[in-house]
């Protein structure tokens, strides 16, 4: 049978684990091996985009007339430093107190001392010479995005993005989304639209970091103005957050997390079907799909919420949302209230997003029982929570996992809501194992472990599932519930002789298979160190995949040995080499000195990475790496197949490297 001749590009598979690839066909050794599909790498487009020229042209005219606005408006300082002027004492004190009385509509703008003021206020007006309305930043440019771009990017959210974060309505989105009369704060939601959907995806990556500045600076500029707030504005906020929680920009997610929560306390969406309204004169029976895009952005604030363990201490009147099927349908119906559904049996009509958002609530309501425990104990209590409130909270979440269990949604959304709905479990055992550590009934507490450790047991199966996946179908905050998991293992891996440890070194491995969407050449094992309270850099050197990083990491260190910091990071200062072509070494700072001084020799010299094998040491902690490569350019002129045998401690340092084997390579 014939085959279609490989081209010379090593394929997918391989070039995201920085390997040699054969390209064996039908599949190449290692696919081959791991049982996965083999997909020949796609060749790079050569010169610039289509219309790049054009809109470079256009780019010029557009900061001349810039340039020339920002002269005139100079001859002008005084106007515009009255526009900008903001003064406390100004503010009508009849505004405020409406506002507190709550007699502010939704189409109200809202009061102006009730504004987060934004960074650009801090300057001075005159130095800034800029009018009501200032202009962008001359340092932001945006690349020209194209009708077939546009389209792409749209598309890539709805298909990647929206399942994770159903707060849109497509059809009203696409009636607007292509219109040159948009308004700010729609520009803005479609700008951070098209970051979420490139961060999903291995093409237009170049546009995150200019989209992400410009959204940046545009929306603190629409929260300066004192217009009507408009609901894309509140969208874009929401979406704003979950890229920057998503990049791992943490110090900016809660800050844009926390203009989110004002904004929708403000436009008070948490009382959107509230009795008190008038239900003839309410927006929901004008527009009926907008009002769901407000339940819809509250909801999922409220999740954001409750993952961030922030809790909303207002009563919720607003109901849940309706399927995202029946919502982009319009067949808009009345859903249950969150206080129902907590407490009624589970019902298979329930979708995957309330599910979600009642787990979510399931766990507030355990932390909300921590506080209230660490309270009572600061003066002077017991402690001790009615016991029939964790009965219920037992059996609530019972009923509520199996449920889940039973429906079996493999939808990115239902996955979520699984392993949330575990590691509420892993939390609520967890709290209960507190209490109950002076007691002298270990029945009780050895049977919190095993529910933790049967729970800890399926989330790792869950996740296991997750890594056959393509990186957009895994919910993008699916890292906040896997990593509360590892960091309870990693806690407690004393327990259990050795089951929780077990599982943690299996839940690490599981990590180091699962795309990290800021940077897809890595996994979630780079996010580990940054998103987890514990310093689990985690366990260094307890699992295979950490040993190959360690070592991956170390080589990587040897292209720049003038530069010791690299190498200081993850080799042992007492590092002992071995090595057939120059004297053993002893001392990271003596074998730096020696590769330096042989490099210069050796212009030419390169280590192609071909395979690694590891082997964890029986103490379950460091152990050693057989690192497989192909060396060209050393000492004689030939090429080599080498084999080098690093060995690293439960510190995860390289301590010692010895050359195995070098065969000369026949041509």
């Amino acid at each position: 049978m014939s085959t279609i001749q490989r081209p010379s590009r090593p394929c997918k598979e391989c070039q995201r684990r920085k390997l040699r690839c054969d390209a064996q066909q039908p599949k190449c050794g290692l696919c081959q091996r791991a049982r996965v599909p083999c997909e020949a790498s796609p060749a790079g487009k050569r010169g610039p985009k289509r219309g790049h020229l054009d809109a470079l042209r256009n780019r010029l005219v557009q900061l001349e007339e810039t340039l020339q606005n920002r002269l005139d408006s100079e001859q002008h300082p005084q106007e515009h430093a009255q526009a900008l002027h903001y003064s406390p004492g100004s503010t009508d004190a009849s505004q405020s107190t409406d506002f507190l009385r709550g007699d502010v509509g939704y189409g109200d703008p809202l009061p102006q001392a009730f504004m987060l003021p934004g960074p650009s206020m801090a300057g001075d007006a005159d130095t800034l010479g800029l009018g009501p309305f200032p202009f962008p930043d001359l340092a932001v440019s945006l690349p020209q995005i194209d009708r077939g771009t546009h389209a792409e990017l749209d598309q890539l959210y709805f298909d990647r993005v929206h399942p994770s974060f159903p707060i849109l309505h497509k059809r009203r989105y696409l009636n607007w989304s292509k219109s040159t009369a948009k308004s700010r704060s729609q520009t803005c939601l479609q700008q951070v639209m098209w970051i979420l959907a490139t961060l999903l995806s291995t093409q237009s990556r170049d546009l995150i970091n200019p989209l992400y500045s410009r959204v940046k600076q545009d929306i603190d500029l629409i929260i300066m103005d004192t217009g009507p707030c408009q609901l894309e504005l509140v969208q874009a906020w929401t979406l704003l957050t979950v890229c920057e929680l998503m990049r791992a920009l943490y110090g900016q997610a809660w800050a844009s997390a926390g203009r989110m929560f004002r904004l929708l306390q403000g436009l008070r969406y948490h009382e959107i079907d509230s009795p008190r309204k008038d239900p003839v004169a309410s927006e929901g029976m004008i527009d009926p799909i907008r009002t769901e895009e407000k339940r819809r952005v509250f909801w999922m604030a409220f999740l954001i919420d409750h993952l961030l363990s922030i809790r909303n201490r207002w009563p919720i009147c607003t109901r849940l949302p309706i399927s995202d099927h029946a919502f982009q349908a319009a067949q808009l119906g009345s859903s249950t209230f969150l206080s129902q559904a907590v407490t009624e049996p589970p019902s298979s009509d329930t979708c995957s997003f309330n599910e979600c958002i009642i787990i979510a609530t399931l766990s507030g309501r355990g932390l909300l029982r921590d506080v209230h425990g660490t309270i009572s104990e600061a003066y002077g209590g017991s402690g001790q929570i009615h016991i029939d409130h964790d009965e219920w909270l037992n059996l609530v979440l019972a009923t509520r996992n199996q449920a889940l269990r039973q429906r079996n949604d493999s939808d990115r959304m239902g996955t979520f809501a699984q392993i949330l709905g575990q590691v509420t479990e892993i939390l609520f055992c967890k709290s209960l194992m507190t209490m109950n550590k002076n007691s002298s009934t270990e029945s009780c507490t050895q049977e919190y472990r095993c529910r933790v450790l049967r729970a800890a047991e399926k989330i790792v199966l869950f996740a296991a599932d997750l890594t056959a996946l393509h990186f957009s179908m895994v919910h993008p905050f699916m890292f906040i519930p896997l990593f509360v998991t590892a960091e309870f293992l990693y806690e407690n891996r004393a327990l259990g002789d050795g089951a929780f440890l077990t599982q943690l070194r299996s839940l690490v491995d599981v990590f180091g298979q699962l795309t990290n969407v800021n940077d897809h050449e890595r996994s979630y094992l780079d996010l580990l160190s940054r998103s987890c309270q514990q310093n689990i850099a985690i366990m260094p050197a307890t699992t295979c995949v950490e040993l190959k990083r360690i070592a991956r990491d170390f080589l990587e260190a040897l292209e720049d040995p003038n530069d010791p910091t690299k190498a200081q990071a993850v080799a042992s200062a007492d590092l002992s080499v071995t090595h057939e072509s120059y004297p053993s070494t002893e001392g990271l700072e003596q074998f730096l000195s020696g590769w330096a001084k042989a490099k210069q020799f050796m212009p030419n010299f390169r280590m192609e990475l071909v395979d690694m094998v590891a082997e964890v040491d029986a103490s379950g902690s460091g152990g050693k790496v057989w690192v497989f490569s192909k060396v060209t350019g050393g000492g004689g002129g030939t090429d080599r197949d080498s084999i080098d045998m690093m060995s690293i401690n439960g510190e995860g340092k390289v301590w010692k490297t010895k050359d195995v084997q070098r065969i000369t390579s026949k041509h």
